[in-house]
């Protein structure tokens, strides 16, 4: 039975509209509810009336498609999902940055406090700080995570109507997304199994677009980047973090030369990045697919801002990591990068 025939609750007909078939990129899609809750559907299925490929509905994600096993990255690398998905199969399940650096990092709950509201003005709230949004916008988070910046987005803007659609290609994020709008009462949500390379939105049916350290992780970022640029309406922004290559491998470098010089294990490789950008490189591919580049700021010059704190006082330790970040020089010590892009009317 179609939502038509049926009567769907509206909540959940406002998110299929703005939904198209993975396969076929037919905007033509049926909802069938087997069951829903107070914040929209939990079990059902979407069907293409085109194709006739079907996408379900479990606990209250939309599955859709997320990538193609084999494909090659722009690295040369073969992408295969599984590997992908086992990869952090319990690595981001929390609440917050700062629950995550204290249960799963170990810091404790005030340094793990400083950490995350260090970091946060140099990525994710600078992020927040930079996206203007307006009543009634819908925001796609793409490689939510568990939907910090979503939910943190409907914080800071009550009352303003703004919808937030969670995209990420780990089940057990979108699912944590999904479990949190339900102890929240948050119909304003839609979390989503996808993929950043053939996002399942219809063209311009976004207002702005947030994807904090994701854009590293997809095997080709040109293709996730015009599919942004697709589904972003004219005017609508891109904000974009991501650890930047250049300074980051140079930090890595000289992380490993002290801890030579001290004798001491370096320990595990910190490169976990799949494709690691640098800037320039970011920025082209965003000015490739049709966006206007706005700013690009370059944030965190001292991660091991942790360390410092255990070293000295805290006061001390937080001066000394301001100093830094004064004194150093974005450009080259900068290890991550915010860029903002703006899609043009004419495009």
């Amino acid at each position: 039975m179609s939502n038509k025939e049926q009567g769907v609750n509206p909540i959940n007909t406002s998110w299929v509209e703005k939904l198209r078939c993975c396969k076929c990129r037919a905007e033509a899609l049926d909802l069938d509810v087997k069951s829903e809750d107070k914040v929209g559907v939990l079990e059902g299925e979407i069907k293409c009336r085109e194709c006739g490929e079907e996408y379900p509905i479990r606990g209250g994600v939309h599955c859709f498609h997320i990538g193609v096993d084999g494909q090659k990255s722009k690295h040369g690398e073969t992408w295969i999902a599984d590997e992908f998905i086992n990869l952090m199969p319990e690595s981001g399940l929390y609440t917050s940055h700062a629950e995550w650096l204290e249960k799963r990092l170990g810091y404790t709950p005030r340094i793990a406090k400083l950490v995350s509201e260090y970091e946060s003005k140099f990525t994710k709230g600078r992020m927040l700080e930079l996206l203007d949004v307006n009543r009634n916008d819908t925001v796609l988070d793409l490689g939510c995570g568990v939907g910090y910046l979503t939910f943190d987005l409907l914080k800071r803007n009550p009352g303003m109507g703004i919808q937030g659609v969670c995209v990420d290609v780990l089940p057990q994020h979108v699912q944590m997304v999904r479990s949190r709008q339900t102890d929240e009462s948050n119909a304003d949500v839609m979390a989503v199994l996808g993929d950043g390379e053939n996002l399942p939105l219809k063209d311009g049916s976004v207002n702005g677009i947030l994807s904090a350290e994701c854009m590293e992780h997809v095997p080709n970022p040109q293709t996730c980047a015009n599919e942004m640029f697709r589904v972003l309406a004219a005017y609508g922004q891109v904000l974009i973090s991501t650890p930047n290559r250049g300074p980051y491998e140079r930090f890595h470098r000289i992380r490993i030369a002290l801890r030579a010089l001290l004798r001491r294990d370096p320990g595990p490789s910190e490169d976990f990045f799949d494709n690691p950008l640098d800037h320039k490189e970011l920025a082209g591919y965003l000015k490739k697919a049709g966006f206007h580049i706005d700013r690009i700021e370059f944030g965190i010059k001292v991660p091991m801002s942790k360390r410092i704190l255990l070293m000295f006082p805290e006061k001390l330790g937080m001066a000394i990591i301001n100093t830094l970040e004064w004194v150093l020089p974005g450009s080259l010590m900068g290890v991550t990068t915010l860029i903002k892009g703006v899609k043009p009317r004419s495009a």
